[in-house]
């Protein structure tokens, strides 16, 4: 009965406010597989429908609302002046859930340094 209320993600995104993380080291903490998650649209049973998300809204939530919370007010956004921590992925997932758990990391900056190339580190 209660997972029928489970994933209110739509309800809870109040003016672009909603955070998504993961509960690492329970679960993988592969950003791709949580932006996946909040982009399901929920069956029968499975939680509240159409309350899935945009990718758009689930990577903003992934990002800049979670550094926000986190106390960051210069993290989470590719804007001058903020840190680089970029992944670089090698298509556009858009918002097929599917594609996003199939869509290759071509690249990753740590702190405006790339750090891998091809998914290997450097």
């Amino acid at each position: 009965d209660l997972a029928k209320w489970a994933y209110p993600l739509r309800s809870l995104n109040i003016a672009d406010r909603l955070v998504l993380g993961t509960d690492w080291p329970i679960v993988d903490c592969d950003p791709r597989k949580t932006v996946r998650a909040a982009l399901l649209a929920r069956g029968e049973g499975e939680g509240m429908p159409d309350q899935h998300l945009t990718a758009s809204q689930a990577v903003l939530a992934y990002t800049r609302n979670a550094a926000r919370a986190g106390g960051f007010s210069d993290l989470g956004s590719l804007e001058a002046g903020y840190g680089a921590d970029v992944v670089w992925l090698e298509s556009d997932p858009g918002d097929d859930s599917d594609a996003w758990l199939n869509t290759r990391v071509g690249a990753v900056w740590k702190g405006g340094e790339r750090v891998s190339r091809d998914g290997d580190l450097i």
